[in-house]
């Protein structure tokens, strides 16, 4: 409890931007899928996220979430509407860093460790991976066709009485399933079950396990994004 109590301290409002980014260099990538950009000079939190038409309370929730991840208050903040504009654009945003970013170097990092020891052993790793990423894939999908289309037109009340799919949060929340176990089976499988190699191999793996922690940190995150506070906004604003 005390660590939260001082987290909580230390992302007050008013306290400069710069000093948090420096204190918590992982927030930068946050900022970047909120359409935030580097620059802020001696601006404090609640005037950057004035300027970029975002509430500082929305900013501070999602920080401090990043920053301890059991961070107590997301289950008890207050929904707010007008978080919901910036919360699918962040989600969007997140699903476009994966996908664009975490996931080829992944896939180019496992080509890599597979071509150094061109066993069909390794190749159980390449489709661990493959049945991985097509399940995420198949999860974003969805939530960019399906959900996302379906929050935009509870924002617009000449839209509302059209839902032939009668779909509704309620479907979203069951159909949104965890998406991580594999992700640890692949860090399990690098870390205990392939065979032994050399040095390059030890870095090749090093590689993958790092970037495959932060992606699982990151994914749990956004989906306590979605289910704390993207859905029960959602729900003020169904029918």
């Amino acid at each position: 409890m005390c660590v939260f109590i001082i987290i909580m301290r230390l992302l007050n409002s008013d306290i400069k931007l710069a000093k948090i980014l420096s204190d918590y260099p992982v927030l930068v990538s946050v900022l970047e899928r909120l359409n935030f950009r580097l620059g802020c000079g001696e601006d404090s939190l609640k005037e950057t996220a004035k300027k970029y038409g975002v509430r500082p309370e929305l900013l501070m929730l999602i920080f401090n979430l990043y920053i301890s991840p059991e961070y107590p208050s997301i289950k008890s903040h207050e929904p707010n509407q007008n978080d919901l504009n910036p919360l699918i654009n962040f989600l969007q945003c997140s699903h476009a860093f994966y996908t664009n970013e975490i996931y080829p170097f992944l896939s180019l990092k496992i080509d890599e460790l597979i071509e150094l020891h061109k066993t069909n052993t390794f190749k159980m790793l390449e489709q661990f991976y493959l049945e991985y990423k097509k399940e995420v894939d198949a999860h974003f999908e969805y939530e960019e066709k399906t959900v996302f289309p379906y929050i935009k037109t509870l924002q617009n009340p000449k839209t509302t009485s059209t839902n032939p799919q009668k779909f509704s949060v309620n479907i979203y929340q069951k159909h949104h399933s965890n998406i991580n176990d594999k992700l640890n089976d692949i860090k399990l499988l690098l870390i205990a079950y392939l065979p032994e190699g050399d040095v390059n191999d030890t870095s090749l793996r090093r590689q993958i396990i790092t970037q495959l922690s932060f992606l699982d940190d990151d994914l749990k995150i956004h989906e306590k994004i979605e289910n704390y506070i993207l859905i029960p906004i959602v729900k003020q604003l169904e029918p």
